[in-house]
């Protein structure tokens, strides 16, 4: 915090609420809360939640998981996922280790 940001040099931060950084990134995505996103969530014992979301996103704001898809894309990088449940699927293969006690709440995925 109060280091001097050069033309060639940014920072980003998507949040769903603005944070005392804020003021020092250069880019700033509007990230939706949990209840305006569906989600999955990870308890510590490794329970998963798949939820939908309850309220519809309020201004400009979309999932961190689109934000950081649509930065990769301007990047030049290609994610390997367009939809939630793409990202589900790649997250589930290859990080998420397989549980019997997965708790849906969710009927249908976007």
């Amino acid at each position: 915090v109060g280091v001097p940001v050069s033309s060639d040099i940014w920072s980003a931060m998507i949040a769903s609420r603005s944070l005392d950084i804020s003021s020092v990134v250069t880019h700033r995505f509007p990230a939706t809360s949990w209840a305006e996103h569906a989600g999955t969530y990870v308890n510590r014992q490794g329970l998963r939640q798949i939820a939908d979301k309850a309220l519809e996103p309020q201004g400009g704001s979309a999932p961190a998981w689109e934000h950081v898809r649509r930065l990769a894309l301007a990047l030049g990088l290609e994610p390997g996922w367009t939809k939630l449940k793409d990202l589900r699927a790649l997250l589930t293969a290859q990080s998420v280790p397989s549980t019997p006690n997965v708790v849906t709440t969710a009927s249908a995925e976007t």
